[in-house]
């Protein structure tokens, strides 16, 4: 049973965090290409949310004209909150019901992601001496939704301009509580032309990791300022899960470390035939946060190009089934998918059937797909949701995250209650979100 205190640490996001590699494990992996001929991009995002508590039923929307001001919940005097005008819708999955904005889309194609960076994140303090305006790391997926179109605007590392340079990115949490905790994740972002940026929070300082379409390196930059520059090359943004850092995990595509199990060949002779996949031999199979990457980054690699946005679409969920975590082997199973079409922004969500304990045996949510939808795909068209063309999906509890949300007394104390009491064994807690809460 979890002390008091120990509660008040964790309340903040209502998730249990760990520094251990195999909780709070997400996997994001983007596909995308240039039709030769015409220069069309098609491009998508695939993710899965591998997490203890499930929350993946509140749909958050901006609009465009909302006013944002920063809420630096972790600072005793922030002295230059930064505001800003929405100028571009967007919808996505909210952390917990909270205004966080965890994986959406909006109207102009671009991508934001969260995933868990437990172990290794350390955000960055306040700084009184940089008079630019205080953004809370938590804020970052609705800031970038909302104000760039594409990651070029939101940083360009050659130019060194963009929407992150204008703002001082300090720790953050969600406010569920009058106790706060930081979430310890990093970002992925990603557009219709094919670029990439994920930024993280090492040491107190922020990485940023930008690739460029059609390229084989990435750039990574500290805290915005030319002086450090190191490019990974074989790489590509294509992959992204969780600890170590990304750096680590580029190393290792760089240096080629992976080539000890796949050697580019995947069709190998044994016993003098011919055997399909074989080359393979040696692929990591299990579920930690590097293999995960290597296995994913592997087959992103060999995978065919994109010819059709439908292509890309395929690539993207395709890629991503081979990281799926099913319940059992880790605390932290995949809950729900989203599968983002970032040519027409369209946001695909699913979740998935949750285990629940059963004596002393895991059993399955007494819940048939023949009887309820629960659990099938739900699509998301950005452009007209905003638009007013298309009502939200009857049935799905959604947020205006500008607005904020207050949770009541008595839900904020189902969050602790569900964090002291999780469900025994490997498996993750069931937690269930009603539109009156």
């Amino acid at each position: 049973m979890l002390t008091n205190k120990t509660r008040a640490m964790l309340c903040g996001m209502a998730v249990l965090l760990s520094i251990s590699l195999e909780v709070s494990a997400c996997s994001n992996v983007f596909m995308t290409n240039a039709n030769p001929d015409t220069g069309e991009v098609y491009a998508s995002v695939a993710r899965c949310m591998d997490f203890e508590l499930y929350g993946g039923n509140i749909f958050g929307y901006g609009l465009p004209g909302d006013d944002n001001t920063s809420n630096i919940n972790m600072q005793s005097n922030p002295i230059n909150h930064k505001d800003w005008i929405t100028a571009y819708g967007f919808i996505g999955q909210t952390l917990l019901g909270t205004c966080v904005i965890n994986d959406g889309v909006n109207t102009e194609g671009l991508y934001a992601g969260m995933l868990a960076l437990p172990g290794f994140t350390q955000y960055p303090e306040y700084n009184p001496a940089d008079e630019r305006p205080e953004m809370g790391v938590m804020e970052l997926a609705t800031y970038a939704l909302g104000t760039v179109a594409n990651v070029s605007e939101l940083l360009d590392v050659d130019k060194m301009t963009g929407k992150l340079i204008e703002v001082q990115i300090v720790g953050n949490a969600a406010e569920i509580d009058e106790q706060f905790t930081g979430f310890a994740g990093h970002f992925t972002f990603h557009d219709k032309k094919g670029d990439s940026l994920v930024v993280e929070f090492v040491k107190g300082q922020t990485h940023f990791y930008s690739h460029r379409a059609g390229e084989s390196t990435i750039v990574e930059i500290i805290d915005v300022l030319p002086k450090y520059r190191a490019v990974y090359n074989n790489t590509e943004g294509a992959v992204l899960t969780n600890a170590p850092t990304y750096s680590w995990h580029l190393k290792m595509c760089s240096t080629r470390q992976y080539s000890k199990f796949f050697d580019g060949n995947t069709n190998k002779k044994w016993n003098g035939a011919f055997m399909n996949g074989s080359g393979l031999v040696g692929l990591p199979g299990d579920f930690t946060p590097p293999s995960r990457f290597a296995r994913a980054t592997t087959l992103a690699r060999l995978f065919p190009k994109p010819m059709t946005q439908d292509d890309a679409m395929f690539a993207s969920y395709t890629v991503l089934q081979s990281v799926i975590v099913p319940p059992g082997v880790n605390p932290s199973a995949t809950n729900f998918i989203t599968w983002v079409d970032l040519k027409n922004s369209i946001f695909n969500f699913k979740p998935l059937f949750l285990p629940i304990a059963g004596g002393s045996n895991p059993q399955i949510s007494q819940i048939t797909l023949i009887t309820s939808s629960l659990y099938e795909w739900k699509t998301f068209d950005c452009k007209k949701i905003i638009n007013g063309d298309l009502p939200v999906p009857v049935g799905w509890n959604h947020i205006k995250v500008s607005q904020g949300r207050v949770l009541s007394e008595a839900y904020k104390q189902k969050i602790l209650n569900d964090i002291a009491t999780p469900t025994p064994g490997n498996m993750v807690q069931e937690v269930e979100f009603n539109e009156d809460q």
